[in-house]
């Protein structure tokens, strides 16, 4: 990122010069990592599992799909890029990413009561990959042991998933922040 994605030859594959970005069989191009998520899915043997059985399945798992993007990935991304040096620090950017990614949190745990997975009973679909992709890098910078805490059955919900052998090795190496670096 920031050198490979700027050249000519990858611009003129994906013109926006964004990552991630997918090239597959047939000259296939795609970006934005929900394109690409879905494709994969559709095209492995575990497109009915991932993508779900029927119409109100697929629907409640695109939902959670969306909510990882706009209401845990966009707060996130503010929450960390200070902390590991890519952006500067705004003091009202980090109070209001806090927030908004809490309010996320909470209806997470709202809605994992009494739920091993998301949005399918049984097995974990694309709405868990999703949203625990969204939350990884959270759970190393931003959602420290206290923050844990307050939200058990997501912290719970994260660790399954990142634990499932089909998965373990994309998330491998999950370090647990012990407490979230405050700007000083």
């Amino acid at each position: 990122m920031g050198i490979s994605n700027r050249t000519s030859h990858f611009r003129a594959k994906f013109p926006l010069g964004k990552v991630p970005a997918f090239e597959g069989p047939n000259q296939t191009v795609l970006f934005e990592s929900d394109a690409i998520a879905q494709f994969v899915a559709e095209s492995g043997p575990n497109a009915q599992q991932l993508l779900g059985d029927h119409a109100i399945e697929r629907a409640s798992i695109r939902q959670w799909v969306c909510f990882a993007d706009h209401e845990i990935m966009e707060p996130v991304t503010k929450l960390v890029m200070w902390r590991v040096g890519l952006a500067p620090f705004d003091a009202a950017v980090e109070a209001q990413s806090m927030t908004t990614l809490r309010r996320a949190l909470q209806c997470l745990e709202r809605c994992l009561k009494d739920r091993q997975w998301i949005a399918t009973d049984g097995q974990p679909s694309l709405a868990d990959l999703s949203l625990a992709g969204a939350l990884y890098w959270a759970f190393m910078q931003v959602i420290d042991t206290e923050m844990r805490e307050e939200f058990p059955m997501v912290t719970d919900w994260f660790r399954n998933v990142v634990a499932q052998k089909e998965i373990r090795s994309v998330f491998q190496d999950v370090t647990f922040v012990d407490k979230r670096q405050e700007h000083s």
